[in-house]
């Protein structure tokens, strides 16, 4: 799975586009980033008992479970946002179904593999075949300690993957903003319009 730092990005990268700053200390974007690291605070549970991976990647890494937590964050949220209930909605499930979708394309280290997308409907837990994002290391151990996860949370190779999800995301935003500019190139010409 990705690391805090890359949900992190993609929930920046979304405020930006939705709402139009560049700024990251501000609500829009302070509350599009938590939302995009929202499944992942089924570690909180498991590390009041003592072993943060307990829970991580069970119910709040599904489809189901993240209908009803957006429906709730949209009538708490909308207004403070400017927006109506249901296009705050639209883009909390966005925003959601982008952990749930780099949680599906990364390497997972410890079993269950994968995330239980169709919870309720099913528990079967899905995974790319072809990982496409190394995964963060926090311990192989479902039953580790917090000193365990902690240890393996806090590594080079973690590092190592933050560095790389810059470096892809990076890579979208400026092949979007090339593609955009492309198109905005040819329709000036073609149109004759500026």
């Amino acid at each position: 799975m990705p690391s805090p730092v890359g949900h992190s990005l993609v929930g920046y990268l979304v405020a930006r586009q939705v709402f139009g700053t560049n700024r990251l200390l501000c609500r829009p974007t302070l509350i599009c980033v938590a939302v995009g690291n929202l499944p992942d605070l089924d570690f909180i549970p498991g590390a009041l008992a003592g072993q943060p991976n307990l829970y991580h990647h069970a119910v709040s890494h599904s489809i189901g479970f993240g209908l009803l937590a957006c429906g709730l964050l949209a009538t708490v949220f909308a207004g403070t946002l400017g927006l109506r209930r249901l296009a705050c909605f639209a883009l909390f499930f966005v925003l959601y179904g982008s952990h749930l979708f780099l949680d599906y394309l990364s390497a997972s280290g410890r079993e269950p593999f994968g995330i239980p997308a169709f919870w309720p409907l099913s528990d079967r837990y899905f995974i790319s075949p072809i990982p496409v994002l190394p995964g963060v290391a926090h311990s192989s151990l479902h039953d580790a300690s917090i000193a365990q996860f902690l240890e393996s949370a806090l590594s080079l190779y973690n590092l190592r993957v933050i560095l790389i999800e810059i470096l892809v995301v990076s890579s979208i935003v400026i092949l979007n903003r090339f593609i955009l500019s492309l198109f905005k190139i040819i329709r000036i010409k073609t149109t004759g319009c500026r």
